[in-house]
């Protein structure tokens, strides 16, 4: 088996039920959202759908998108899960109706890559949502997938605090919506890694 396997937007893909986008634009998250508007208005769909579509907005911030792989994480000797991140030009937003999610985008300054998953991003806005209680001025949040399940690492001065979603502590056997040290993360991983577990599958 492989162990070099990165956890990218294919994961992404399987976990949020994203669409792939072939299109260009001057501003890669506002071509995916006019992108995405434009398929779901395709679609035969009510009135009230219709106006919560055409309604949607980009969130007022995002997530910078980061890779991580199997060899990295089994080569690891340390506590530092950032030293083995490895960044993307993409940031992860959300497709905002008021202050609810409706849905993920994955876009760089070029162009948009993925968009849609409207439950996956109800729960990754959830678990947003419950890490911003321990954010304080200077923090770097970062997002990351390992087999399909969404990880924010926070990292503070002085150390690193991971926060997991549903599916990450379904895989990972570990809570969800919980600050968690990253050596207790990284120590799931590798066993489930050893375990010769590594297949993508989609969410619930």
């Amino acid at each position: 088996m492989n162990k070099k396997i990165l956890i990218s937007v294919v994961a992404l893909t399987l976990s949020f039920g994203l669409i792939a986008s072939a299109y260009a634009g001057d501003k890669g998250s506002k071509k995916a959202l006019e992108d995405y508007k434009r398929i779901q208005l395709s679609k035969t769909i009510s009135k009230a759908e219709e106006k919560g579509i055409a309604d949607l907005q980009l969130s007022d911030y995002s997530i910078p998108e980061y890779v991580i792989s199997a060899e990295d994480i089994l080569a690891s000797e340390g506590t530092d899960i950032s030293a083995i991140l490895k960044p993307t030009e993409n940031q992860l937003w959300f497709m905002m109706n008021d202050n609810e999610a409706e849905g993920i985008i994955i876009a760089n300054d070029k162009e948009p890559v993925l968009m849609g998953g409207k439950k996956g991003a109800k729960k990754l806005q959830k678990l947003y949502k419950e890490l911003q209680k321990d954010i304080t001025k200077g923090d770097k949040i970062l997002y990351f997938e390992f087999q399909g399940g969404g990880i924010f690492l926070i990292e503070k001065s002085n150390k690193q605090d991971v926060w997991l979603s549903e599916r990450a502590s379904t895989i990972l056997e570990l809570e969800a919506y919980k600050k968690l040290k990253p050596e207790v993360v990284l120590k799931s991983m590798k066993e489930r890694i050893n375990d010769g577990v590594s297949g993508f599958t989609p969410s619930d």
